[in-house]
């Protein structure tokens, strides 16, 4: 997924807006956070040219699990599938940050009306 790149951002004035809200955020050439809650597990990832990416995680249907004995040997087979969802933007400040990161975890979480 592309999006046009802007002047270098400032990272560092990212970080307190998401700790505060509970993202675990690591620093370094990019911004990258990750959050987990009923919704999935999110992966945000801002570059020094304001490019923002959300990906969201998160089951498609329910695990299944079951029990097989071959050989006189037990095994435990557990499927799952998960779906994949990503949103991207480019902010020109850091003050747009907040509404712009509301707006993407909205659109992944399905309440975009």
């Amino acid at each position: 997924m592309t999006v046009q790149r802007h002047a270098h951002f400032p990272l560092e004035t990212l970080r307190p807006l998401l700790t505060s809200d509970g993202w675990d955020v690591s620093l370094r050439d990019a911004l990258t956070a990750t959050y987990e809650d009923g919704d999935g597990d999110f992966r945000l990832v801002v570059d020094r040219g304001g490019r923002v990416y959300l990906r969201q995680t998160r089951l498609s249907m329910k695990p299944r699990g079951e029990v097989i004995l071959r050989s006189g040997r037990t095994y435990a087979r557990h499927t799952e599938a998960l779906a994949i969802n990503s949103i991207a933007t480019t902010l020109a400040a850091p003050d747009e940050f907040s509404d712009a990161l509301s707006e993407m975890l909205s659109f992944l979480r399905g309440n975009n009306d």
